[in-house]
């Protein structure tokens, strides 16, 4: 018996909108390729999603020093707005279907929880995202210091929720950080979604292997958890 769902939250729940990316380093100089080596550069991505960065500031300096070019402070600021303006747009423009199918979930009386690998730029708009007030449970990675496929984030997630079972649980992803494993391995029943992204071949066939299943419309997540109640 289904007593909880939990949810990732970039490109599962929420656009990333990649295609606004250019805001933060068009006025540096810098081509997309150079800018993306920086900023999610394995070891400052790494410290980002556990909080060793408490600061926006902090996690731009630590880019910063990976970039080819020294920026002035204007350019730096200039690359803050556009990392806010982006997140912005992604946490408080939500597609109607995900929205209606949150509801629907929340509706049929299920804890609904938000197990999410993020840093502190990501977290800031999630207080008035239309999507927040449908959640029991909120983990943002940066928060707790533990990120997916770690089974103590979701271990936690199930405890914030009521202390739920990992058989009672379902978690809805679209397969970033290994999350279908580590919640597979933990007992969930798991749902790949490949509604806002599809993931390249080789990682898909992959994340399928930890995914009981896959849905291309989001709706479609409402309709397998009411059929597991």
């Amino acid at each position: 018996m289904i007593k909880a769902v939990c949810f990732d939250m970039f490109s599962t729940l929420v656009d990333p909108h990649v295609e606004m990316v250019s805001l933060e380093y068009e006025h540096t100089g810098l081509t997309r390729e150079e800018w993306g080596k920086a900023f999610w550069d394995k070891e400052i991505s790494d410290k980002r999603g556990l909080g060793v960065y408490k600061t926006g500031e902090e996690i731009m300096e630590a880019v910063v020093k990976r970039l080819p070019i020294e920026l002035t402070e204007d350019q730096i600021e200039k690359s803050m707005a556009g990392i806010r303006t982006r997140l912005k747009t992604a946490l408080t423009v939500i597609d109607e279907e995900i929205l209606n199918t949150v509801k629907e979930v929340k509706d049929m009386g299920l804890k609904i929880g938000l197990v999410s690998n993020a840093d502190v730029f990501d977290t800031e708009n999630w207080p008035v995202s239309p999507l927040a007030p449908s959640f029991d449970d909120v983990i943002f990675s940066c928060d707790v210091g533990l990120a997916k496929p770690d089974r103590r984030i979701y271990e936690l997630s199930l405890k914030n929720l009521g202390g739920i079972k990992p058989e009672e649980a379902v978690f809805v992803g679209d397969g970033g950080g290994n999350e279908h494993f580590g919640a597979k391995s933990l007992g969930f029943t798991t749902i790949l979604t490949e509604y806002i992204y599809r993931r390249p071949p080789e990682l898909r066939a992959e994340i399928i292997k930890n995914a009981d299943y896959r849905v291309i419309r989001f709706k479609e997540v409402a309709n397998i958890v009411r059929s597991l109640m």
